[in-house]
């Protein structure tokens, strides 16, 4: 049981997590595949994660799911630059996607796009 002190999670949002927890271990195992499977794989990642991203956002809120996909994203860190090329590009889709929910109040740079900047 839930201590009610404790803020809840919306299943959405938990959802959200686990498939971008998902992806960023999967993106650690793509160099030990064959060229074809580790393209359907990267393919899968690249759809999956902003449909769930999008479906999130439909179901919470935009601005709890860009948050949290960027916090996500924040602790997740690099791992090397092809792999960091296609987290940043599942990042950025999904808060894309995400932030197409409720268009113009949404900040939809990442953290490295504002480290960039400022």
């Amino acid at each position: 049981m839930q201590d009610q002190s404790e803020p809840s999670v919306h299943p959405a949002i938990a959802r959200l997590h686990a498939e971008l927890d998902a992806a960023r271990r999967g993106i650690d195992v793509l160099a030990d595949l064959e060229d074809a499977r580790r393209d359907r794989v990267v393919a899968e990642l690249l759809s999956a994660v902003p449909d769930v991203a999008s479906r999130a956002a439909h179901e919470a809120g935009a601005d709890g799911v860009v948050a949290t996909i960027q916090g996500f994203a924040d602790a997740a860190g690099d791992h090397g630059d092809p792999a960091t090329a296609l987290w940043d590009r599942i990042v950025l889709t999904a808060v894309e996607a995400a932030a197409a929910v409720e268009p113009g109040g949404v900040d939809r740079t990442t953290s490295r796009e504002r480290a960039a900047t400022g």
